[in-house]
């Protein structure tokens, strides 16, 4: 996330940067005219292009061997007159020219004409022998020889002037496939040279893979992109993916933020662990443009592009009411929905309309349908460009339409659905008082009284000039009122010195002294007339200032008078036209505005770039860079110390502005999944998408098992957040460091590059099938810098060694040779090597492909049933456990008797007494006598219980609850009964509780099963160690072993045990289904006479109610839906079973 290095800007003609990432091409300095080639490795220059007048860099082939670039001769400097024009002088001439460079000889090639009209998107074949260039004016594409500059064939796009931007414009590596993609959602393949359309597509951009064989295309509604193979056309589409973050709105706790996503949802992200706690999706599938939260309710308000806006309970997820319904299928609208300060009421904003609507009764109080106002003057210019020159002298008409390029037809319907769009409500603000309201559209910002529905005042335009500074040179009311913030003091909760000492950079120099005299850019804004609107707004928080950003930049208005308050400036001698040009703030992407609680200070959007600023005294502080791509919204933490933003790469960046640093960065993949990644690369991702989570390194993605022991720490996270507690950021230490222990490493060991070793599989000749059950290879692994520690083989995604893998004879060496003998299934298999350093790096997996026709023996079942109901502490007695654990023992017995059965069923049996440690463990050598396509379930119902260092134990018979170390088993053991053992297909069971605990003498009527009875439910309670509360079987009620003031687990420590339990499924292969997830209990019911998770499971496999597809055969993703429905049905949401499957591909059957 470090800058590295800059290069080129708007002003000097912007920048190319090689396919390769090794050059960039930019004019350097604000004064050059010639573009300079950098290498950016170094940040040397390379070559500086020789004087040819003023050029820009267009071009670069794929190679870096050719250049084009753009050169303009303008006779003579313009006059000010000239530029702003006033009175009638004389134009100058102006020619333009396309100049082709050697870059390899540093050398001029040739000369060709050019038009600023060509100037549209430019390529370079790969062969060098042909330009394509798109024409502006009629969004064609024109085939040029770059030997003679001719155009030799037109391919027509079907596109309009105004149909969309061009995104992509790019050749296969081959240089036989041309790719066209424009914004509306149209993308095209055309044969190269021909010009021929091969395929049209639904797709935003485009790109080729690196063998030309397949496409990557960006979704037309945005999302994850899909592949699509050349050949065949088949389309895959990706998991998850990343949409644009689109508003924010904290919550007053600090703890909690909702992102808006243009994807369809939005997300509650707790920031002090970094994880998605829930998704609120938009009932139409369309994306959220805007949130809002009411801190005293706890509600959650949503406006989505369908026009809807809608009320979500933000404690439970439950859907509240629809205020207001979606438009026509079809039609869209940026909704924007902001609550009051008392949060009882919300403000919906929808086109040209406001309503105010009562959150407890849903009833709406107020609508407001705003007039129209005049629209920007470039609508005329568009729609008849002659207006342009109205009133000019005839002789300058002529010279002007002589150099004007060619202006693009105007669709007469695209104007007018523009003009249309323009009158729409792009944003509002709610001030303090909750009775005015500012609103934002293209071309001004206005002031209403919600409740007498007047206008107050329309601010921005002609009618509001600037009112000039007091302090330092400013006069009048505000800067009275200026001097009074600066003299508030600092930071909130620090001493004063204001933002400079805060950041470290001494007390701050004193406002600069100004001449009372016109800022000139003001000459600058008539060239945006009509373009004073606001995209953003934002009252500070005592309602004396509106802060807009807009096109024109950020703004500062007193809200008393509606006058803009202008920083003071140092005016220079003499007036620079173009340093003026580049002092203005010209905001087309970038989005956002907010005050900081105390309003000392602002920020808002500049494209992908925050700004940071004093109110007092209009001085910028900080720059705050990280985005790739805009900046869409902003919010300052209640404590005024960290920095929220969203930006359209989908990211939420979480900003200290004590170190103007970015802490973490929390992105959302898909509908609940998500990573949080700190500058440094350090993550935490949610389980079922950590593939979601590459590593890129230089031009190469690496997938996250590369780096996964070096890079995903938890615990990195959640100190850097600072929010956490810190005994749940130890937990999360401590289980990585059993994690390297249990690979035999040390964070010592661990490397401090991106340096990987590499296996190679040296059999060539892997037959397609084989009429065998193990197939041989010989694979040769090394590494240029460590030594090798083990290698890793994988069949189906399954560990064939488990976690140990196959330590290297000699681990003093960095080259390796071995024959594998690897055992196969029946049918398909996937065969993966892949070797470990011994800084605990894996090199990218090998794979190969082969179907084994030889006959097997029927798979045999081998059936764990664990549980515990009797405790030799009788205080943690339940009464289901150990029959939950007979009962699917007799499940599986019961397939001995079906019809045409040749598998055999062997179980083993440990309940109560006999389910202590030492007997559970020997259950491992029980399940080695398995084979390959056999099938493995274990079973194990009872209390889950802790000791204070986090560490786990599965509540045994004879476990000291105070001392659970002393005959609890422990969580490595618990993993290593499915680690390593012969058979490939494992599924691990688990009624047993990680999440929760009762008070003393609490009733535990939890839920009501829909077959009627009492109700009553009994908890297989999550017990921590030492005199935390117990539950006892005593009829319904609760009876406690220990002190009532025990030590009691928070509930981030609570969710810490379910995700450090999730990663059961980490070398094992494993299928994993656990009854309960975060802060919820496993119930027991008397209805059932099991606990309600087994008793969903024993109804799927024994009543087949899990055989969805009815083919007689239950797989595990039919079993794991299955159980997880009956399950929330059965408690009525109150229990909701978790499931961890890394294996996607091998859905074994599991009954």
């Amino acid at each position: 996330g470090r800058e590295v290095r800059s290069v080129g800007s708007l002003t000097s003609g912007g920048a190319i940067v090689s396919a390769d990432g090794r050059i960039a091409i930019s004019r350097e300095s604000k004064g050059a005219t010639s573009p300079t080639i950098i290498d950016l490795t170094t940040g040397q220059t390379v070559w500086t292009l020789p004087d040819e007048g003023v050029q820009s860099p267009l071009a670069l082939s794929p190679d870096g061997k050719i250049l084009l670039t753009m050169k303009t001769d303008i006779s003579r400097s313009l006059s000010l007159g000239s530029f702003f024009g006033f009175g009638t002088p004389s134009l100058p001439t102006m020619k333009q020219e396309l100049l082709v460079w050697d870059v390899a000889a540093k050398k001029l090639r040739r000369k060709l004409p050019f038009q600023m009209s060509e100037a549209g998107t430019l390529k370079i074949s790969p062969d060098g022998r042909w330009l394509i260039r798109e024409d502006v004016a009629t969004r064609n594409l024109i085939l040029s020889d770059i030997e003679t500059g001719k155009p030799v064939r037109t391919i027509v796009t079907d596109h309009s002037a105004m149909s969309g931007m061009t995104n992509t414009l790019t050749f296969s590596p081959d240089g036989k496939v041309l790719a066209f993609a424009t914004s509306d959602g149209t993308a095209r393949l055309v044969e190269f040279p021909s010009g021929r359309v091969l395929t049209t597509m639904k797709a935003t951009a485009v790109n080729f893979s690196q063998d030309g064989h397949s496409l990557v295309l960006a979704s037309e509604g945005g999302g994850a992109p899909f592949l699509r193979e050349l050949a065949s056309g088949k389309e895959t589409r990706l998991a998850g993916g990343v949409s644009g973050v689109t508003d924010l709105a904290m919550i007053s706790d600090s703890r909690g933020l909702v992102a808006a996503m243009e994807g369809g949802s939005a997300k509650l992200w707790d920031l002090a662990t970094g994880q998605i706690m829930r998704t609120f999706e938009c009932p139409g599938g369309t994306g959220v443009r805007s949130v809002a939260v009411s801190d005293t309710a706890a509600v959650l308000a949503a406006g989505c592009m369908d026009g809807s806006a809608w009320l979500w309970d933000l404690k439970t997820g439950q859907q509240l009411r629809n205020l207001v319904q979606p438009l026509p299928a079809g039609e869209f609208a940026e909704t924007i929905v902001r609550f009051t300060r008392d949060g009882r009421r919300v403000l919906v904003a929808v086109r040209e309309q406001l309503a105010l609507w009562d959150v407890g009764t849903g009833k709406e109080l107020r609508r407001l349908t705003l007039p129209r106002g005049p629209l920007p003057k470039s609508f005329e210019l568009m729609e008849n460009p002659a207006a342009a020159y109205e009133g000019m002298d005839p002789r300058l008409k002529a010279m002007v339409q002589e150099q004007t390029p060619q202006q693009p037809t105007v669709d007469p319907k695209y104007l007018e659905r523009m003009k249309e769009m323009s009158h729409w409500i792009k944003t509002v603000a709610l001030h303090p008082d909750g009775k005015l309201v500012a609103v934002g559209k293209i071309y001004e910002v206005s002031l209403w009284d919600l409740y007498a529905g007047k206008l107050v005042r329309t601010i921005g335009g002609a009618e509001s000039k600037p009112a000039f500074p007091t302090m330092g040179g400013m006069t009048g009311a505000q800067g009275e009122l200026l001097e009074s913030m600066g003299a508030q003091g600092g930071f909130p909760g620090l001493s004063r010195g204001g933002l400079g000492a805060i950041f470290g950079l001494g007390q701050g120099e004193a406002p600069p002294s100004t001449m009372v005299m016109p800022d000139p850019s003001e000459m600058l804004e008539t060239a945006m007339s009509g373009m004073e609107g606001a995209k953003s707004l934002v009252f500070s928080a005592d309602g004396r200032f509106l802060l807009s950003d807009g096109m024109q930049g950020k703004a500062l208005w007193d809200v008393a008078t509606g006058q803009k308050i202008r920083s003071a400036r140092r005016m220079q001698p003499g007036i620079d036209p173009k340093a003026m040009l580049e002092g203005m703030e010209i905001n087309v992407l970038g989005m956002g505005a907010a005050f900081s609680p105390d309003g000392r200070f602002a920020a808002h959007g500049h494209d992908q770039v925050i700004k940071v600023w004093d109110v007092p005294t209009g001085q910028d502080r900080l720059e705050l860079i990280g985005h790739t791509a805009a900046v869409r919204s902003l919010a300052f933490s209640p404590n005024g110390k960290l920095l929220m933003s969203g930006g359209s790469d989908g990211a939420v960046r979480v900003w200290d502005l004590q170190q103007g640093k970015e802490l973490v960065s929390l992105i959302a993949l898909g509908r609940e999944d998500f990573v949080a990644v700190t500058p440094d690369q350090f993550y935490r991702a949610s389980k079922t998408r950590i593939k979601g989570v590459a590593f890129r390194v230089k031009e190469q993605l690496y997938p996250f098992e590369q780096f996964d022991l070096r890079f995903n720490r938890p615990d990195v996270v959640l100190h850097r957040l600072g929010m956490a507690p810190s005994d749940l950021v130890q937990s999360y230490r401590f289980a990585y460091e059993r994690r390297l222990k249990k690979m035999g490493l040390t964070e010592q060991m661990l490397g401090r590059d991106f340096h990987l070793p590499e296996v190679e599989i040296l059999t060539t000749d892997v037959p397609v099938s084989v009429n065998a059950a193990v197939l041989t290879l010989r694979v040769k692994a090394a590494d240029s810098k460590y030594t090798l520690d083990r290698l890793n083989v994988f069949v189906n995604d399954v560990p064939v060694y488990g976690t140990a893998g196959l330590p290297v004879p000699n681990r003093q060496v960095q080259t390796h040779e071995q024959e594998l003998h690897v055992p196969l299934v029946p049918g398909r298999n996937k065969v993966q090597v892949s070797v470990l350093n011994q800084q605990g790096v894996e090199s990218l997996k090998q794979t190969v492909y082969t179907t084994s026709t030889a006959q097997a023996p029927p798979p045999q079942v081998y059936v764990v049933g664990i549980g515990v109901s009797e405790y030799k502490d009788k205080a943690y007695n339940l009464r289901y456990a150990a029959k939950d654990a007979n009962d699917l023992l007799n499940t599986y017995r019961a397939i001995e008797q079906r019809q045409g059965n040749q598998s055999q069923v062997h179980v083993l049996s440990l309940t109560d007494r006999k389910a202590t440690r030492q007997e559970i463990l020997k259950a491992k050598d029980w399940l080695k006598q398995s084979k390959i396509n056999d099938l493995v379930v274990v079973f194990a119902a009872g209390h889950g219980m802790t000791d204070e260092q986090s560490n786990y134990y599965f509540g045994t018979h004879d476990i000291d609850p105070h001392h659970p170390a002393t005959n609890g088993l422990p969580y490595e053991e618990f993993e290593n009964l499915l680690d390593g053992i012969p058979a490939l297909q494992k599924l691990l069971l688990l009624d047993t509780c990680f999440s929760g605990e009762i008070e003393k003498d609490q009733a535990v009527v939890i839920a009501q099963a829909e077959t009627g009875g009492s109700g009553t439910v009994k908890m297989r309670a999550f017990k921590a160690a030492r005199g935390v509360t117990v539950t006892a079987d005593t009829g319904g009620t609760s009876s406690g072993g220990a002190t009532q003031g025990g030590p009691r687990l928070s509930a981030d420590m609570l969710k810490f045990q379910q995700d450090w339990f999730a990663d059961l499924r980490r070398g094992t292969g494993a299928a994993v289904i656990s009854s309960s997830s975060g802060n919820e209990y496993s119930l027991e019911g008397e209805q059932w006479k099991n606990g309600v998770f087994t008793y969903a499971l024993l109804t799927g496999l024994k009543n087949r109610g899990a055989d969805v597809n009815h083919d007689q055969a239950i797989t595990v993703s039919e079993l794991q839906a299955y159980v997880i429905d009956q399950v929330r049905k059965l408690t009525e949401g109150g229990q909701n079973p978790t499931v961890r499957r890394e294996n996607l591909e091998y859905d074994f059957v599991v009954y």
